[in-house]
C-alpha cells in the first residue's frame, strides 16, 4: 500500500485492522463512533482502549454499521397499527442527542473521488481509517461482472465511474496489479481510456496531474462578468450547476496541476491505451464514451466552444479581462465559503473550493484549514466501508417526516414518546434559519429567512418543501398536541412568508430558488451525464409539499396573508392539475418516481377538499396507483421510470414504494379497502421481529439520472462474492438465491449462481451441472432482453462449461465456438505451452488490458473440449449437437419460486429446487403437451433407465441428489428424498443391476437405475431401507475387499468381478518406465532442479487407472475413471471461474517473480516448445533453450 499521503496510526495497535472476506484490511467496527454536535454528523475512530471505555456504541452506531442491535424482538403485529407500534418502538432507538435522525444518503459514486483527489492535491494526509475503509467500499460497490464503476450504484458502468473511482482506489493505497484494478483497468481500456470521460472527470484528472488541461472544454471565469440581463447569465443557473462551475471557472482559467509524483506519473500510464506523451489531448475536448453521454451537448455548445477554444481563448482573452475575472470568481467562492462555514453546499462543489483557496490563501489558512475539518461532514461509515454522502446529511428532513409520520399513525398523544418528540421539536427549533446572509443580492443567494434547510443550519440553504415540511411538523406538535412552544409565532409566519416568496410564475415550487432562466439554457449544458440541470424547474413533490403546509397553517392562523396564500394554492393546484398526464400520474423528481410524485400530490389535493370522490384529478391519480399495484399487493417502482420518464416495475414490490402508495390512497379518501388491506398485509410481512424494516432498492433520484440511497442492509450478492471467493461454495449459492429474490430478473447472479452450482466439491457431493446449465440459460434469456452483450457471453460461458461438465461434448463445443464466433476469438493455443505462455503474460500484463473472465476461460476449455470428442468413438451421442445458440421456452422463476428454491436449500437440500412454477425447457427440462397445444407447468423429467443416462444429470434434473461410500464389505448408496411413501418404491435388485422407480412429492416419478454395476452383488444380503428425508440402499459385495471407484461399469466392459483384489493393486504393465528420468531443466531454485512437465501433469492431468474400463461408463458428478474428481469442482475454479489449473498456477507463478525470472521463464519455455521451464536467467540468456522431449 502506498502511503506517499496516508496519515499515519495513532497508537501501536495501527489501526486493530483484520481482513475482510475479500482478503482487504478492515478497522475493527465496534470501534466506530457517530458524533452528532447540533446536527453536525461525523464518524470518528477510538483507536485506545481509554477511548473505547468512555465512548460506548449506541443503538444507532450499530445499526449504521450493520452491526447487531441486539434490540428484543416484538410481540408479532396483529393489524397495522401494532405493525406500526413495533416499527416506532425500533425507530425510537435510533434518535441521536441532539433530536434528529441520521441516516446514509449515498448512491452517488463520483462524489467520494472529487474528495479524495482533493486531499492529495491539497498535500491534506488522508487518515488511515478512511482509507482502509474507502478501498473496501469501492471493491464492494465494483460491478461484478466488468469490473467496472457507474454513476451510481445501480447504474451500468461507464467512464465517468470507473476512471475516477479507479484514480481513487489508487490515490488511498490500492495495488495497480490486485485483480479487480486489473478487471478495472481492463474495463476502462476497452472504453478507450480517461480521455472518453465526461467534463467533470476531465477537471478532476487535469487538476490531479493526469490530464492536460488541453482535453477539458473551456469554462471561462468571464463569464461571470455578464452583465444580469444577459439570458444565459450564471445566475440564473440552477444553485448546484452554479456552485460547480464557479470554482471549477476559477481553477480552469489557473490551469491549477498538481506536480507531478510517482503516483501520479504511473497513473498517466494506466488510465490510457497509448503512451501519455502521444496523445493529442487537444483533439478529445469532445470525446465521450456512449456510456457516459446521458445528455449529448448541442451543435450550439460545440459552437461556443469552438469559438473559445480557437478564437477567444488565443487573440481575445487580454490579462486584464481574466484578472478582474478571476477577482470576481474568488469573492463568490469567499462568499460561499462564510456563508455556510466552510460546509458547502453539496459535495461536488465544496471539494473544488477548497481547491482554489488552497491556491489563492495558501497551503496553512484559515479556509484550507476549515474547508479539511469540513470535509469530514460528508463522510459516512457502514458495513461495506467509507462513503461520501450526498449532501452533509439529512437531519431536518428526516427529522419533520418522521414527526409528521408519529402524528399521522396517532401516537403523538402518548406520553410515552412526548420525550422523544419534544428533543425532535427542539432540533426543529434550532434549525430554523432566523437571518438572510450577508449580501443577499450580491452572492445571488434567496431569500432564506424563516426557512429550513436540508440537513442543518451551517449549510444554510432555503429548501422549498424542508420548509414546508418544518412549517408543518412544528404546527402539528405545538398547535394540535400542544407541545411547548418552542418555535414563536412570528417565526412560523417568516416560514410563511419565505414560501409565498418562492412560488414560481407557473404556480409551482422549485427547491432551492425561484426559476430565473429560461428552459433554453439546457442547450448549454455541458455536465453530459445529467439532464434538466441547467434552471430552477418547478417539482410537484416542492410544489405539493408547500401547499399542504399553507392549508395547515391558514387553519391555526387565518387572518395572516389569507389572500396571498389562497391565491398561491389555487396557482399550486391549478399547476398540478396542469402537469397531470393523461393516464392520471405526476412525475416526480426527487424520488421513485410516479408513486413518490403521486404521495405528495393526491394528499395536497386533499389538503383543499379535493378527493377522490369530489374531484376527477384525484380519481384519475388513485387509478394510475391502483393500476401498478403487484400481484403481491404491494408497489414496486424501478429507477429507470425516472431516466426514461416512462413507468417502469422494480422486479418486486418495495416497503417503501408500497408505503407511499396506501398513504396516497388513504389521503384521497379512496373507498374501497382491498387494495389498502393487501398493501397493508405485505408491509407487516415485510417487517422484522425487532420492529425494523429492512433497505430494498434504492429510492431517491436527482437530475433524471442519478439515484440517492437511503439506509441500506447488507447486499446478498455481495455476501455470495465473498463466499464464493472463500470457496465457501454451498453459501454462496444460498446468498446468489437470496439476491435472486431481491431481483428476480438479474442475469448477473444467475450467472454467479450457476458458477457455484458448477465449482461445488466432491464433499457438497460435486458439481450441480444440471442446475449450473438450467440458471446459465436463464441468464441468457434475461440477458437478450437486456441486450448486454457482455452477459450474454458470460452465461454462455457458463451454459458450456455446465455442457461440458454433463458430458454432452457436442453440445459444449458448439456453444464455446458461438462465443468464439462472438468475441473473434479465432486465435487458439494448439498445445499446452500456449496455454502457459498465455497465463504467463496476463498474469504479467501490468498496464495492458485484461481479457474478460469467457476470454480467458475460452482457449482453455475449447482445448478440453477438443481433447474429449477426440477419443469419442464414431457415432457417440456425447458428440451430438442438440442445442441451439439461444434455447428456446425458458420460464424465469418468479420470486415466489426462489423462495421455495431457497426453503429447499435450507432444509439441507443441495442445489436448486424444480418446483412447479420454475424451470427450463430445452436442454434441462421438458414440457407435457395438452391436447388444446399449450404447456402445462414445469415437470422435473424422468431419467432414462438405458445405460447411457448419465447419473450426473439425473439427480438436478429430478432434484434427488445421491452419493455413496463404500466398506470392507459393503457399498451404501443414498437418494436424498423427503417424504417418500415406503409402499410406493419398486425395487429391482440383481446380481449385476438395480433399479428403483417412486413418486416425488411433484408428482413426477423418479427412477434410478444402475445396470451394470460396477462389480456384481449378493442380492441376498442387500437391502433398500425408505426413511423419512434419504432412501439407503446397502448393496452387499460379492467380493468382499474389491474397490469399487464408480457405482457403474459400462455394458460393454470386462466386469471387475473377473479381476482378483490383488490384481486391482497390482502395478499397470504399461506404466512409464522411464518416469525417473525425466528431463533436468535449469532451475535458481534452492530446492534444486524442477521436472516442470510433472508438475503441469499433476495440475491438469488424470490418474491413470491400473482397472481396464469403457470411457463411456456411467459415473457419478465429479469423478473420472479411477473415482478421482476431474471437470468439477477443482478445474472449474479460478477467479474467472472455470480456468485451467495450470493458468491459475504459472500465472502465480510468474505474477509473484521478478523481471529476470519472467524473462528466464518466457526465453525457456518459447524456445523450447513447452518442454522446458526456467527461472534462472543468467543460465537462460547464454543462448537458446532446446527442444527436450520428454522420457516415454
Amino acid at each position: 500500500m502506498s502511503n506517499e499521503q496516508i496519515g499515519p496510526w495513532r497508537t501501536a495497535a495501527n489501526g486493530h485492522l483484520t481482513k475482510d472476506a475479500n482478503g482487504d484490511a478492515k478497522t475493527d467496527p465496534l470501534r466506530w463512533r457517530l458524533l452528532d454536535d447540533r446536527g453536525r454528523q461525523t464518524w470518528h475512530y477510538l483507536e485506545s482502549d481509554e477511548e473505547l471505555a468512555k465512548w460506548p456504541q449506541s443503538v444507532a452506531d450499530k445499526y449504521f454499521l450493520g452491526l447487531p442491535t441486539e434490540l428484543p424482538e416484538l410481540p408479532a403485529a396483529k393489524s397495522p397499527l401494532q405493525g406500526a407500534a413495533n416499527g416506532l418502538e425500533f425507530f425510537s432507538k435510533l434518535q441521536l442527542p441532539p433530536g434528529n435522525w441520521g441516516c446514509e444518503y449515498g448512491g452517488p459514486m463520483f462524489l467520494l473521488p472529487g474528495i479524495i483527489i482533493t486531499y492529495y492535491v491539497t498535500n491534506t494526509p488522508i487518515p488511515p481509517e478512511y482509507a482502509t475503509e474507502i478501498i473496501r467500499y469501492l471493491f464492494a460497490r465494483q460491478n461484478p461482472d466488468d469490473g467496472g464503476w457507474g454513476l451510481h450504484i445501480e447504474g451500468h458502468s461507464s467512464v465517468f465511474g470507473t476512471t475516477l473511482n479507479y484514480v481513487t482506489l489508487r490515490l488511498v493505497g490500492a495495488g495497480e496489479d490486485d485483480p479487480r484494478m486489473i478487471k478495472a483497468r481492463g474495463l476502462l481500456h476497452k472504453f478507450g481510456g480517461a480521455i472518453y470521460g465526461p467534463h467533470w472527470a476531465k477537471f478532476w484528472l487535469s487538476v490531479l496531474g493526469v490530464m492536460e488541461w488541453d482535453c477539458v472544454n473551456p469554462v471561462p471565469p468571464e463569464l461571470w462578468l455578464l452583465p444580469d440581463w444577459v439570458p444565459f447569465a450564471p445566475w440564473r443557473w440552477w444553485i448546484h450547476i452554479r456552485q460547480v462551475y464557479l470554482p471549477m471557472s476559477y481553477l480552469w482559467s489557473k490551469k491549477f496541476t498538481h506536480p507531478l509524483t510517482p503516483l501520479t506519473r504511473q497513473l498517466r500510464q494506466e488510465l490510457y491505451v497509448q503512451p501519455y506523451d502521444s496523445i493529442n489531448f487537444a483533439a478529445h475536448r469532445n470525446s465521450i464514451h456512449e456510456a457516459d453521454n446521458y445528455y449529448p451537448k448541442t451543435w450550439l455548445l460545440n459552437s461556443l466552444n469552438s469559438v473559445l477554444v480557437n478564437v477567444w481563448n488565443p487573440y481575445l482573452r487580454l490579462p486584464s479581462i481574466v484578472k478582474r475575472a478571476e477577482e470576481w470568481a474568488w469573492e463568490l467562492i469567499r462568499m460561499e465559503d462564510e456563508n455556510t462555514d466552510y460546509s458547502g453546499l453539496a459535495p461536488v462543489s465544496n471539494p473544488m473550493n477548497m481547491v482554489a483557496c488552497y491556491l489563492h490563501d495558501g497551503p496553512d489558512s484559515y479556509s484550507v484549514r476549515r474547508h479539511r475539518e469540513r470535509l469530514h461532514d460528508y463522510m459516512w461509515m457502514k458495513d461495506e466501508g467509507m462513503l461520501v454522502n450526498g449532501t452533509n446529511g439529512v437531519q431536518v428532513w428526516d427529522t419533520a417526516f418522521i414527526t409528521q409520520s408519529i402524528v399521522v399513525a396517532g401516537f403523538a398523544d402518548d406520553p410515552k414518546w412526548r420525550p422523544m418528540l419534544t428533543k425532535a421539536l427542539e432540533f426543529l427549533e434550532d434549525h430554523q434559519l432566523r437571518e438572510n446572509v450577508p449580501d443577499q443580492e450580491k452572492c445571488y443567494r434567496q431569500h432564506r429567512k424563516g426557512a429550513w434547510p436540508f440537513s442543518n443550519k451551517d449549510q444554510g440553504y432555503t429548501v422549498s418543501d424542508c420548509t414546508a415540511e418544518g412549517l408543518r411538523s412544528t404546527i402539528q406538535l405545538q398547535e394540535i398536541y400542544k407541545f411547548p412552544k418552542l418555535i414563536s409565532d412570528e417565526r412560523l409566519k417568516d416560514s410563511v412568508d419565505c414560501l409565498l416568496l418562492m412560488q414560481n410564475p407557473s404556480g409551482g415550487y422549485s427547491e432551492y430558488e425561484i426559476t430565473r432562466g429560461s428552459k433554453m439554457l439546457e442547450w448549454l449544458n455541458a455536465a453530459e451525464v445529467f439532464g434538466g440541470i441547467m434552471i430552477s424547474y418547478d417539482h410537484p413533490e416542492c410544489t405539493t409539499a408547500s401547499i399542504t403546509a399553507l392549508s395547515l397553517f391558514s387553519k391555526f392562523y387565518p387572518d395572516y396573508r389569507a389572500d396571498e396564500i389562497k391565491v398561491a394554492k389555487e396557482k399550486a393546484v391549478q399547476f398540478m392539475k396542469r402537469i397531470q398526464r393523461p393516464d392520471g400520474s405526476w412525475y416526480g423528481s426527487w424520488g421513485i418516481c410516479f408513486t413518490y410524485a403521486a404521495m405528495f400530490t393526491l394528499e395536497s389535493l386533499a389538503s383543499v377538499g379535493e378527493t377522490y370522490e369530489t374531484s376527477d384529478n384525484s380519481r384519475r391519480g388513485c387509478d394510475f396507483l391502483l393500476s401498478k399495484q403487484m400481484e403481491d399487493g404491494g408497489w414496486g417502482e424501478s429507477y429507470l421510470s425516472s431516466e426514461t420518464h416512462i413507468y417502469t416495475h422494480h422486479e418486486k414490490s418495495q416497503v417503501v414504494h408500497t408505503a407511499w402508495a396506501c398513504l396516497a390512497l388513504m389521503e384521497a379518501g379512496y373507498p374501497h379497502k382491498e387494495p389498502l388491506r393487501k398493501g397493508m398485509k405485505l408491509l407487516m410481512s415485510r417487517q422484522q421481529p425487532n420492529g425494523e424494516w429492512l433497505q430494498e432498492a434504492i429510492e431517491g433520484v436527482f437530475n433524471q439520472s442519478c439515484s440517492i440511497l437511503l439506509p441500506l442492509t447488507m447486499n446478498s450478492a455481495s455476501q455470495g462474492e465473498k463466499a464464493l471467493a472463500n470457496s465457501d461454495i454451498p453459501s454462496a449459492i444460498r446468498f446468489f438465491t437470496q439476491a435472486l429474490i431481491e431481483l428476480p430478473r438479474a442475469p448477473s447472479y444467475y450467472i454467479k449462481r450457476a458458477t457455484a452450482h458448477s465449482r461445488l466439491k466432491s464433499a457438497d457431493g460435486g458439481p450441480d451441472s444440471p442446475a449450473a446449465l438450467r440458471d446459465a440459460e436463464i441468464a441468457l434469456a434475461l440477458a437478450r432482453e437486456r441486450g448486454k452483450r457482455e452477459l450474454i457471453l458470460s452465461a454462455q460461458m457458463r451454459r458450456g462449461v455446465a455442457l461440458f461438465q454433463l458430458e454432452r461434448y457436442g453440445d459444449a463445443a458448439f456453444v464455446f465456438k458461438t462465443i468464439q464466433d462472438k468475441t473473434g476469438g479465432d486465435q487458439e493455443p494448439q498445445d499446452r505451452s500456449a496455454s502457459v505462455q498465455s497465463a504467463m503474460a496476463n498474469a504479467g500484463a501490468g498496464g495492458r488490458t485484461p481479457k474478460n473472465g469467457y476470454e480467458q476461460e475460452l482457449p482453455i476449455w475449447i482445448l478440453k473440449t477438443k481433447g474429449k470428442l477426440s477419443k469419442l468413438e464414431e457415432g457417440d451421442e456425447k458428440a451430438t449437437v442438440t442445442v441451439a445458440e439461444y434455447p428456446s421456452d425458458i420460464r424465469i422463476p418468479t420470486e415466489k419460486d426462489l423462495k421455495k428454491e431457497l426453503e429447499a436449500l435450507d432444509s439441507g437440500k443441495k442445489g436448486v429446487e424444480e418446483s412447479a412454477n420454475s424451470g427450463t425447457q430445452g436442454s434441462t427440462g421438458s414440457r407435457e403437451k395438452r391436447d388444446d397445444g399449450a404447456t402445462d407447468d414445469y415437470k422435473a423429467p424422468v431419467p432414462s433407465a438405458s445405460p447411457a443416462a448419465k447419473m450426473s444429470s439425473a439427480p438436478a434434473q429430478s432434484n434427488v441428489r445421491h452419493e455413496f461410500y463404500q466398506s470392507h464389505d459393503s457399498v451404501v448408496v443414498t437418494l436424498y428424498a423427503k417424504g417418500v411413501p415406503k409402499e410406493s418404491v419398486d425395487v429391482d435388485l440383481k446380481d449385476d443391476s438395480i433399479s428403483l422407480q417412486f413418486p416425488l412429492s411433484t408428482g413426477a416419478e423418479y427412477a434410478f437405475n444402475l445396470d451394470p454395476l460396477f462389480a456384481p452383488i449378493d442380492t441376498s444380503a442387500s437391502k433398500v431401507t425408505v426413511m423419512s428425508t434419504k432412501i439407503e440402499i446397502s448393496l452387499r459385495k460379492k467380493t468382499p475387499g474389491q474397490k469399487w471407484s464408480a457405482l457403474e461399469a459400462s455394458a460393454t466392459a470386462p466386469k471387475l468381478s473377473s479381476l482378483q483384489s490383488a490384481q486391482d493393486a497390482a502395478p499397470s504393465a504399461k506404466a512409464p518406465a522411464a518416469a525417473a528420468a525425466a528431463p533436468v531443466y535449469p532451475t535458481s531454485s534452492r530446492h534444486g532442479a524442477k521436472d516442470w512437465d510433472k508438475l503441469a501433469s499433476t495440475l491438469t492431468g488424470k490418474k491413470k487407472s491400473s482397472k481396464t474400463k469403457n470411457k463411456n461408463a456411467t459415473k457419478p458428478r465429479g469423478s473420472d475413471e479411477a473415482g478421482n474428481e476431474s471437470d468439477g469442482a477443482d478445474s472449474v475454479d479460478s477467479d474467472a471461474g472455470g480456468a485451467d489449473p495450470v493458468d491459475s498456477f504459472f500465472k502465480k507463478l510468474y505474477a509473484n517473480a521478478d523481471p529476470d525470472t519472467r524473462r528466464a521463464m518466457i526465453k525457456s519455455f518459447t524456445e523450447s516448445q513447452g518442454t522446458a521451464l526456467s527461472t534462472n536467467w543468467s543460465e537462460v540468456e547464454k543462448g537458446k533453450v532446446d527442444v527436450r522431449p520428454p522420457s516415454e
